[in-house]
C-alpha cells in the first residue's frame, strides 16, 4: 500500500479512487490507481505483476511510502532476514523474497501477527516518488 506522509503518518485512506488504466498481455499485467486523499493531496499508484514479480510504483506530494510487511516465522521455523539501506532479503525454507526500492528502506520495529505467523511492517520512502520491487526465488 502506497501513501503520502504527513506530519510522520502515512495517510492511505482515500476520498477518491479513480483507476486510470488497464494494461494486459501474457507477460504481464497492470494497473494504475489514482487516488484523492482526505487532506487534499492526491498520489497514483501503479502495480505491475509479471514472471519477474511484483512492482509497485506510487508518486504523490512530499514523501512518498510505501509500506510491506515481512515474514518474521511461522511458529515453527524462523526466517533469517537481512536489511540494507534500499533491500530486504529474506530467506525460509529454501526460498527468498526480495524487497528492493529506489528510496530508503527502513524496519518500523513493530510486530503483526495473523494466522499464518509473524511479520515486521518495514516502509520504503522516497520524495515524491517510491518504487518497491518484489521477488521470491528459489
Amino acid at each position: 500500500m502506497c501513501g503520502v506522509a504527513s506530519a510522520g503518518k502515512l495517510l492511505v485512506r482515500p476520498h477518491t479512487l479513480i483507476p486510470e488504466q488497464t494494461k494486459e498481455s501474457p507477460e504481464k499485467a497492470e494497473i494504475s490507481l489514482l487516488l484523492r486523499l482526505t487532506d487534499g493531496t492526491s498520489l497514483t499508484e501503479r502495480v505491475s505483476v509479471g514472471a519477474d514479480g511484483v512492482t509497485l510504483t506510487g508518486e504523490g506530494t512530499g514523501a512518498v511510502l510505501a509500506e510491506f510487511p515481512v515474514f518474521l516465522t511461522d511458529g515453527e521455523t524462523q526466517t533469517e532476514i537481512r536489511a540494507e539501506e534500499n533491500r530486504v532479503t529474506v530467506s525460509y525454507r529454501g526460498w527468498k523474497a526480495v524487497w528492493s526500492s529506489d528510496g530508503t528502506i527502513r524496519d518500523t520495529g513493530e510486530t503483526y501477527a495473523n494466522r499464518n505467523g509473524l511479520y515486521r511492517r518495514f516502509v520504503a520512502e522516497g520524495k515524491e516518488r517510491v518504487r518497491l520491487r518484489i521477488g521470491i526465488f528459489r
